[in-house]
């Protein structure tokens, strides 16, 4: 499996993947990876319980906001928590929800951001982080415009780029014809259509 192949199937199954991880995809083959994202991992029933012990009827709006981060930046199983959330993943190809979105760029550079800042960034792009919706039409020209200020802000954070290569095939489907290498490339891929889509 190539790793524009194993990039794109990471995209659609997680909310966000590091580069290790999709070398640890392309090295384990195609087949293996879909066995893998598919299946219920060991450690997910004490992730649910660890879940469960945060959860509190009474939580704040900004509660919920941090558990559902939590949940997305940790969870053992993003395929199943992305279905839950999502519907259906397959591997149509179809454009990133804003939640989607931001957690490809803050996982993927290991960039954390405060729940509540997030949230507001993604109420901005049309969505709840705690109530993500079904997919729809998320692209207009104010919010490609509010993807590349938010694109900005998590790279602006990133203390460490990877490689050219590394860095095109961890955010983008393919070899784009793009210029520059780390937070100048990082920025142009994240602003580009191709990011847009899963």
């Amino acid at each position: 499996m190539t790793p524009q192949d194993a990039a794109h199937l990471l995209r659609a199954s997680t909310f966000g993947f590091t580069a290790e991880q999709l070398r640890f995809a392309v090295d384990e083959g195609r087949e293996k990876t879909l066995e893998r994202l598919a299946a219920r991992p060991a450690a997910y029933a004490a992730f649910e319980d660890e879940v469960a012990l945060l959860t509190n009827r009474e939580a704040s709006e900004i509660d919920k906001q941090h558990l559902m981060r939590y949940r997305a930046m940790h969870s053992p199983w993003q395929r199943h928590d992305k279905e839950t959330w999502f519907g259906s993943v397959a591997e149509e190809r179809r454009v990133k929800t804003p939640v989607e979105f931001a957690l490809n760029l803050s996982i993927a550079f290991g960039v954390q951001m405060a729940p509540a800042e997030l949230h507001g960034k993604l109420v901005v792009l049309g969505q709840r982080f705690h109530d993500p919706g079904r997919p729809r039409r998320w692209l207009n020209g104010f919010t490609r415009v509010a993807r590349a200020k938010l694109a900005a802000e998590i790279v602006g954070k990133v203390q460490r780029f990877p490689d050219r290569r590394d860095l095109m095939a961890l955010l983008a489907q393919r070899e784009l014809p793009m210029r520059g290498e780390g937070r100048e490339l990082a920025l142009a891929i994240a602003s580009s259509e191709e990011f847009q889509w899963i």
